[in-house]
């Protein structure tokens, strides 16, 4: 009797262990789909340029869910892909080449299948030149009031730079740019080391320098301004003792500086004077001396008339 029990037991320990080996095998063998991801690499001839040298393609792989869940948890795929010698022969623009990714280029189970396969990958190239290029900049905004861009004593150094890239854009560059320089509200003349930007007209290139030094030079805007009736005062010796008159009493005066300080200068900051030598006696006719303008520094100015007549007589 106990032999039986053990016998039965023995039988669905068994029984148990062969299901669940079926329901195993039935679940691996079960059909299954997911999304993987490859990454396309490609490559091209010497002297070739691509746009990109690789992308990254998803794909729909089926089949027995053992086979798919291995595949869904493996390291991201490599796919190389080669532009042949024919496909670029005589290549002297830009041009698109398509590449298939095929079945042959996914590794895997025989059993797996990709359904999006062959796949099109496409690639621009263009036939690669290297030229010394011009280095410009630009600049953006306005200095601060009273002062102006001076492009002439501005520079960028180094002078040129060695670019690689498509032929057919190289042909038609005649300058390699850095970023603009924006020089809103400055006041002082300054250098910046601003980064060269790798395109022209939208294209990528290489650069051999990727970094150049800009030097902003500023001037102050200039303007002039004329002030009349202005006051001629007489500078005459200590202890001078002969009567003086001035014709014209009053006189012009056009003054040239900066922006800021014409437009704020007032009468009262302008000194005009006739100068009288200690030899000047009273004579029949008048001395004609050149008058004196004194103006706040960084300002010139000059009298219309540049001089009057001085009459001296007897006290």
């Amino acid at each position: 009797m106990k032999m039986s029990i053990l016998s039965h037991i023995g039988t669905g320990i068994m029984a148990l262990i062969m299901a669940v080996i079926l329901w195993g095998f039935a679940y691996n063998q079960n059909l299954d789909e997911a999304k993987v991801s490859y990454r396309v690499q490609i490559s091209a001839p010497q002297g070739v340029r691509m746009a990109r040298d690789s992308v990254t393609v998803d794909l729909v792989v089926r089949g027995p869910r053992g086979l798919v869940e291995a595949f869904r948890n493996r390291p991201l795929g490599i796919i190389k892909k080669q532009i042949t010698d024919a496909e670029v022969a005589g290549l002297e623009d830009t041009k698109t080449i398509t590449l298939q990714v095929t079945r042959q280029d996914v590794n895997g189970d025989k059993r797996l299948v990709f359904a999006e396969l062959p796949l099109p990958v496409t690639v621009e190239v263009s036939r690669e030149d290297t030229r010394f290029l011009p280095l410009r900049f630009k600049t953006t905004g306005a200095p601060a009031p009273g002062f102006s861009f001076d492009p002439v004593r501005s520079f960028v150094r180094p002078v040129t730079v060695k670019v690689t890239g498509p032929k057919s854009v190289l042909d038609k560059a005649d300058a390699i740019y850095t970023e603009d320089v924006n020089i809103n509200g400055m006041s002082l003349s300054d250098r910046w080391d601003v980064p060269i930007v790798a395109k022209i007209d939208g294209k990528t290139v290489a650069t051999d320098n990727t970094i150049a030094r800009v030097y902003v030079a500023l001037d102050r805007k200039s303007t002039t301004r004329t002030l009349k009736g202005i006051p001629v005062k007489v500078l005459a010796p200590v202890g001078y003792q002969y009567k003086i008159a001035i014709e014209p009493a009053t006189v012009d005066v056009t003054v040239e500086g900066s922006e800021q300080a014409v437009v704020t200068l007032s009468p009262e900051q302008i000194s005009v004077f006739a100068e009288v030598k200690a030899g000047d006696r009273p004579q029949e006719s008048a001395y004609v001396p050149w008058l004196v303008v004194l103006v706040p520094p960084g300002l010139t100015a000059k009298a219309e008339p540049a001089n009057v007549n001085l009459t001296v007589s007897a006290p």
